[in-house]
């Protein structure tokens, strides 16, 4: 399964998960569905990394989408939720790679970016939170070791839920799974599609919500 096969299943599903939300105003078979998101794109931040002949233009690409994207996050949660401060998913994998470009340099050094991300996740409200980090790392450093990346995957969601109870997020296990297909092929680029869908994504929902499902 290639990178472009896995990025569409991964905005197919965060698709379902927001129209979820706004549907039904709270958690539905819709949010379970998309659980399996943030896990591919998790996955596609360390493959990106790997790749990428520009580290820095990468992350600010991610950070440019992230603040582009964040008022239109805040007007999507406006529907959802009173709490509408939260960062958007884009900032959570932008902090994610600058761990692991931290990481590279020196690890000494990237554990102590690690901790401090995932404390300004938490405290920032980031989407996912020191999971959300945490996740992204993992898949870097065990990237070549299939069994232990997932039992430590398995590891930082069991920590998780032990935290939040949160048991829709136990089906991100079917995204490991799905990850596991990988065949190392970037199929077709849609690096800048991903930037502009999820914006647009929230924003057409939003605009169904407030004007057809009222």
């Amino acid at each position: 399964m290639s990178s472009f096969v896995l990025k569409l299943i991964a905005l197919i599903a965060m698709t379902f998960d927001h129209l979820g939300y706004a549907i039904y105003n709270s958690s539905s078979w819709m949010n379970y569905v998309g659980r399996i998101a943030f896990p591919i794109f998790a996955w596609q931040i360390t493959i990106g990394f790997e790749k990428t002949r520009n580290v820095k233009m990468y992350i600010f690409k991610l950070f440019a989408a992230a603040m582009i994207s964040q008022p239109i996050y805040m007007l999507f949660l406006s529907r959802i939720t009173e709490n509408i401060y939260s960062l958007n998913i884009l900032f959570t994998l932008c902090l994610g790679l600058i761990c692991l470009y931290v990481w590279k340099k020196s690890n000494l050094l990237g554990i102590l970016a690690i901790f401090i991300a995932c404390i300004i996740a938490n405290y920032c409200q980031f989407d996912y939170g020191y999971y959300g980090i945490i996740m992204i790392v993992i898949f870097y450093i065990f990237r070549n070791n299939n069994p232990l990346m997932i039992l430590m995957q398995l590891v930082n969601l069991l920590v998780y839920y032990v935290n939040t109870f949160n048991e829709i997020q136990l089906c991100s296990i079917i995204a490991f799974c799905v990850i596991l297909l990988y065949n190392g092929r970037r199929g077709k680029r849609i690096q800048y599609l991903f930037y502009g869908f999820y914006p647009l994504h929230l924003l057409a929902i939003y605009l169904i919500d407030k004007y057809f499902l009222v």
